[in-house]
């Protein structure tokens, strides 16, 4: 009730989000842009969720603040283009241990763990090895597949009891697990390799992709690894230019902060009438040249390649680099000595905010905060899931004289069914009357309704086994006559 929600309210934060987003991802202003993005994409992402059904995309929140306190933008950003023309010769160093920049990604894999960790543990609590029984797996499937309509997949995910139990099992000692394995580096890639096998699945059976969750499996992505092995089949590039030219160092301090990494080695020689020089393996260029064989090496010069191959471009630029290598000026300065980075200094901030997460997470647990926002255990599944399903019917009499009974999803079909299914377990609260009353006016106004009379609200228990699918087990009298 204390949040003000308008249509005015949520289309500006949708677009400042979006906008955010957008300059973090350019890194301009980076930490007040994952900051902003936090705002206003959490104050958007909040209205949906007061409608009855929460979704789970909480770790959108998450991540974002983790990126608050990372730091994403010492390369490969306009921030650190802005920084390296203002103080060359600091950026002109080599760059601090990789190791500096783990505790961002350390964290996440925790969030994730804790993620997984904490539905496994209330399936085990709840009913222990007998979760993953057949009988419960088919509950499962069969309520999913109710609830989006009759749904199935394309191949027999109900067959087998072997299987069945395979799968349950698996699914509760991946979510049990994933977190130690996450933890050492030569487990690391079977976790991920476990989770894409999990969330593909799930997304195939009962159609659950959780994509928010898929999008993270991207910070499994060895990056360096990756360069240090193109650097190996393309070779390292060495680029020469002029120690004593700020100019030049200016330059190169902007073309190293968004080259690719382990890709280029910049050295700075002592002045002369071509210093700027580039080799690769047997090949080398000087001047424009030089520049134009480092491009291939910033992500950011790609676009240019084709252009910078045309001939006059490339006359162009033999003229424009002479003119400005004739007009440089030179200071006999001395390149500072790297000053020694500590590598907690990258650490302590998100360890701060990811300890922070999962004391949330574990307030959520004890809670079994599983509908809540924006901090909640995600989806548990947990319990025995009988062949039955609550749905919220209305009954009445049509134009023709017949008793018929309508199912509250025929009646909204625009509303996503996971929303539906929520609507109903919170209707079908009889402690809450005037809420019923709410609902059967609103449906009452419904095309498909028209000319029905003594309409009544009904909560009923159906079955959705196969072969008795929507057969009537019980019925309760919500609201109307």
């Amino acid at each position: 009730p204390h949040l003000p929600v308008t249509p005015q309210l949520v289309h500006v934060a949708l677009v400042v989000a979006i906008v955010a987003s957008v300059t973090a991802t350019l890194g301009f202003l980076t930490r007040t842009s994952a900051l902003v993005f936090v705002l206003s994409a959490g104050y958007y992402l909040t209205v949906p969720q007061l409608f009855g059904k929460v979704i789970h995309y909480h770790v959108v929140v998450w991540v974002a603040l983790v990126l608050v306190a990372a730091r994403s933008s010492d390369v490969l950003s306009l921030d650190a283009v802005v920084r390296a023309w203002r103080r060359p010769d600091q950026h002109l160093q080599s760059p601090p241990a990789a190791r500096r920049y783990s505790a961002p990604l350390r964290v996440i894999w925790l969030v994730m763990g804790g993620i997984y960790l904490l539905p496994g543990l209330y399936k085990y609590g709840s009913t222990g090895l007998e979760w993953a029984s057949p009988h419960n797996m088919r509950g499962i499937m069969y309520g999913k597949w109710f609830e989006l309509g009759g749904w199935h997949p394309f191949f027999d995910a109900a067959g087998p009891g072997p299987l069945l139990v395979l799968w349950g099992l698996g699914t509760m000692a991946f979510e049990l697990t994933f977190i130690l394995l996450v933890l050492d580096h030569r487990t690391r890639r079977v976790a991920a390799g476990l989770g894409l096998v999990f969330h593909n699945m799930t997304w195939l059976v009962l159609r659950i992709p959780f994509l928010w969750l898929q999008v993270l499996y991207l910070s499994f992505v060895n990056w360096q690894w990756l360069a240090d092995r193109a650097a190996l089949s393309r070779g390292l590039l060495t680029f020469r230019f002029d120690a004593q030219c700020r100019m030049c160092r200016r330059a190169v301090a902007v073309l190293n902060a968004v080259t690719l990494p382990g890709l280029v080695v910049y050295l700075a020689v002592d002045g002369g009438p071509d210093t700027v020089t580039a080799r690769l393996h047997e090949r080398s260029a000087e001047g424009f040249g030089a520049y134009r064989l480092l491009a291939w090496r910033v992500p950011v010069l790609w676009p240019a390649l084709p252009v910078l191959y045309l001939r006059p471009v490339v006359r162009l630029g033999n003229r424009v680099y002479a003119a400005v290598s004739a007009r440089r000026v030179c200071s006999v300065e001395r390149l500072p000595e790297p000053a020694p980075v500590s590598v907690s200094s990258g650490h302590r901030a998100p360890a701060l905010v990811g300890a922070t997460l999962l004391a949330g997470m574990l307030w959520a647990a004890s809670v079994h905060a599983e509908t809540a926002w924006p901090m909640a255990i995600y989806p548990t599944f947990a319990g025995d899931h009988a062949w039955v399903r609550p749905v919220i019917e209305v009954v009445g009499v049509d134009p023709a004289g017949r008793r018929r009974r309508v199912d509250l999803r025929r009646l909204m079909p625009w509303v996503p069914p996971d929303r539906v299914r929520a609507q109903v377990d919170v209707i079908s609260d009889q402690d809450e009357p005037q809420r019923s009353r709410a609902v059967l006016a609103v449906v009452a106004g419904e095309p498909a309704l028209r000319g029905w009379s003594h309409l009544r609200l009904v909560a009923s228990t159906v079955s959705d086994a196969p072969g008795h699918v929507g057969q009537v087990i019980s019925s309760t009298v919500l609201a109307g006559s």
